[in-house]
């Protein structure tokens, strides 16, 4: 387009080579040339860095953060649980609340990123429009969440209902490890959970349509 760089040439799933273009209108780039490799194997573009291969590696998990010359950053993404609230037992408001004071947010970080995270109160991260910071973090009270459970189902709430978190392998770092962590944590106050791991086009095909129906 009218970019400071052009296309010369597309080897799908390969590389990507760009070049100068010396009819930009604006401050041109300070390469002349940029070669896009694509390496799906987080270590391999990493190593590719290490020998000289590349110069920089780009969506490496937090398990690289520590190495040299990483350089972390922020990305304006929200990790959270949608809840099919016709689908018993979250039917029942006492259930979801259960849901909220059942997850170790800070627990989770830790053990699933390292620490590379902050828990979230709105949906949205401090750097986009509309954040607001005084929307407090759902507490930890697995104490609490037990109580709620307990009474929907004294109430007749089919708690035992089985629930499944449906997760792709390639939403988030460490997709797979969360939602067992998850899982364990709504277990542990009385609810019936389990897992499903999925590749992206059914998971998209199954956000479409009714779980509670699966």
């Amino acid at each position: 387009g009218t970019g400071p760089y052009r296309v010369v040439s597309w080897d799908h799933g390969s590389q990507i080579v760009l070049e100068a273009f010396p009819d930009y209108w604006g401050k041109p780039g300070e390469a002349t040339k940029v070669v896009y490799l694509f390496r799906a194997e987080d270590l391999v573009r990493s190593q590719m860095v290490a020998n000289g291969e590349a110069d920089i590696a780009v969506g490496l998990p937090v398990e690289f953060a520590d190495q040299e010359n990483a350089v972390k950053f922020s990305i304006p993404d929200t990790t959270g649980l949608r809840i099919h609230m016709q689908s018993p037992p979250f039917t029942d408001k006492r259930v979801r609340e259960a849901v909220r004071y059942a997850i170790d947010r800070e627990g989770l970080i830790a053990a699933v990123w390292n620490g590379a995270a902050t828990p979230a109160s709105p949906p949205i991260t401090p750097d986009i429009f509309g954040y607001n910071p005084d929307i407090p973090v759902a507490p930890y009270d697995p104490e609490k969440a037990r109580e709620l459970v307990e009474a929907a189902k004294a109430d007749g709430v089919p708690v035992e209902t089985e629930a499944k978190i449906f997760t792709r392998t390639d939403i988030v770092d460490n997709a797979d490890l969360l939602a067992q962590a998850l899982a364990a944590q709504l277990t542990e106050v009385g609810l019936n959970v389990s897992v499903q791991i999925m590749e992206a086009a059914p998971w998209i095909e199954l956000l479409r349509s009714h779980p509670s129906d699966k």
